[in-house]
């Protein structure tokens, strides 16, 4: 293939998620899962020459939770342009940017592992046309830029020489710096040294990567904010917030649930969660099984051997963790998941050519149903994909869209009544700091109860949510039909919303179409 028609095919691929980013270039999903407007938010205040910390919690900390190398990339926004929301354009654009980086990486990554330029670039439009790279990839969330610095650690370090091994691991470290997802490196790519006798490469790697673990270590160590106040923990605490959440009593039903979660998000990245189809989640589930075996047998040829070491690694940090393990989690996998798949494929079409050779009435048999099956399942692959693509999460958008319509003229209210020294507590604390100025957190809602079938502690959490704001030393408290959108439990809000309305302790001040802000009554004497 020619380098023109590779740049052509290259350009192609980017048009879906270029038009994506383009029609819905204001942002409309922002803040919703949190990470995002907290990450541009402490983006903010290092423009601002405000330090490293999270400006929209009233004791504004230090940010000792997310490693700072994509705050920093998010922070040129601010620079560029200091407007907000206006900046939230130039915000999609610096984050789809990363899209065109992962492609190509992902190309080069499947042409360095031994397919031909036909199949990476069909394996690379399989990245272009995924719905959860649109959503995640003009959102400011790190995973995607995340993925860009790992690929370029694993395609530096198969190059050969103690030089490249040292740069991979620099850039092992910028992928520490990026996530601390990156732990696994430490060990998947020594042990390969170790397993290709080449200790000195595994060593070179060791040095380029350590002293950015160490700096970012000591960095936390030195100014993470003293407290086991739970929020506070949340937003500055990986491990203590871990540590909260799971303990020896219930690690066994956290990995078993997210094991599951972890092989369903894994074949849904084949088979997108798009349709509420029982059909669907099964089969999703068996190909994250099949994807699983895939890396395995890719592994065994000896090909991304680093890459799927630190997938298991990764796997099982996910399996673990106090978080589901959705989709997003699983994108930095999604070159390797996919370059397997294929090579799983090619292994069954040969052995269906040979079915269909046999002279065997059986073995033709199994071949035609085994064919039928696998025509089956690219049609619904496709098909989900191109739905996620071009209906789903654009409907997404829309309802988001709207919704944050609806929110900020409650923040205008908000902006235009309340003092600037008022503190409230919301949902989407750092998007109302945005729009308003306005300090404060998010409900503390712990994930450990919910893996136990226990909802009772959500439902308290709101009934004394008075009793919490006084806790905090918030005075108002925007209660939205959301309030329970990251949990994901199921729980009937219009429950918890009647129980916050007839609490005399909120005195509402502001009632809009997207919800109600509350005065917080003063403690009696």
């Amino acid at each position: 293939m020619t380098t023109t028609r590779r740049v052509m095919i290259f350009v192609v691929l980017l048009l879906p998620s270029a038009h994506f980013a383009w029609q819905y270039r204001d942002m409309p999903w922002f803040g919703r899962l949190h990470d995002d407007s907290l990450m541009f938010t402490t983006a903010k205040s290092v423009a601002n020459g405000e330090g490293y910390r999270i400006q929209s919690l009233p004791e504004t900390p230090f940010q000792t939770k997310y490693p700072p190398l994509y705050t920093l990339y998010l922070s040129l926004i601010w620079l560029l342009n200091p407007q907000f929301p206006g900046n939230l354009a130039l915000a999609t654009l610096f984050n789809w940017l990363t899209l065109p980086v992962m492609f190509a990486l992902g190309w080069a990554f499947f042409r360095q592992s031994g397919f031909s330029d036909g199949a990476a670039a069909g394996m690379t439009a399989i990245l272009a046309i995924s719905p959860y790279l649109f959503l995640f990839g003009v959102s400011l969330f790190s995973e995607t830029f995340f993925t860009c610095v790992l690929l370029a650690t694993f395609l530096i370090w198969n190059r050969k020489g103690l030089s490249a091994a040292f740069i991979a691991g620099l850039m092992g470290g910028a992928c520490y710096l990026t996530r601390t997802a990156a732990v696994p490196l430490l060990v998947a790519i020594p042990l390969c040294s170790l397993w290709q006798r080449e200790w000195r490469r595994g060593a070179a790697f060791l040095a380029g990567m350590m002293p950015f673990m160490v700096g970012w270590a000591a960095w936390t160590h030195a100014y993470r904010i003293s407290t086991n106040e739970p929020s506070l923990v949340y937003y500055t605490d990986y491990l203590g917030f871990f540590l909260m959440n799971v303990g020896l009593d219930d690690i066994g039903t956290i990995v078993r649930q997210n094991f599951d979660q972890l092989v369903y998000s894994t074949g849904s990245l084949l088979l997108p969660r798009v349709v509420g189809s029982p059909v669907v989640a099964i089969a999703a589930r068996m190909a994250g099984l099949g994807m699983f075996f895939a890396v395995w047998r890719l592994a065994r040829r000896g090909v991304a051997a680093p890459y799927a070491l630190y997938a298991l690694g990764y796997a099982a940090v996910l399996a673990i963790w106090h978080a589901s393990p959705t989709e997003r989690f699983i994108i930095p996998l999604y070159p390797l998941l996919i370059a397997a798949a294929f090579v799983l494929i090619g292994e069954w079409m040969s052995a269906l050519r040979h079915g269909w050779r046999s002279g065997k009435t059986a073995e033709r048999s199994i071949a035609a149903v085994v064919s039928a099956g696998a025509v089956l399942l690219a049609v619904a692959a496709v098909s989900l994909q191109l739905y996620g693509a071009l209906r789903f999460v654009p409907g997404i958008e829309d309802g988001e869209r709207a919704s944050a319509a609806r929110n900020r003229s409650a923040y205008a209210w908000m902006r235009q009544n309340l003092p600037p020294s008022a503190t409230v507590l919301s949902n989407r604390d750092p998007v109302l700091f945005l729009y308003t100025g306005l300090r404060g957190n998010a409900m503390p809602l712990m994930p450990r109860p919910l893996y136990l079938g226990n909802y009772q502690p959500e439902i308290d959490a709101f009934r004394n949510v008075a009793q919490y704001c006084r806790s905090r030393g918030f005075d108002y408290f925007y209660s939205t039909a959301d309030d329970l959108d990251r949990s994901n439990n199921g729980l009937d809000v219009s429950v918890i919303l009647a129980g916050v309305r007839s609490n005399p302790d909120l005195i509402p001040v502001y009632s809009g179409d997207a919800g109600t802000v509350y005065r917080v009554r003063p403690a009696g004497p």
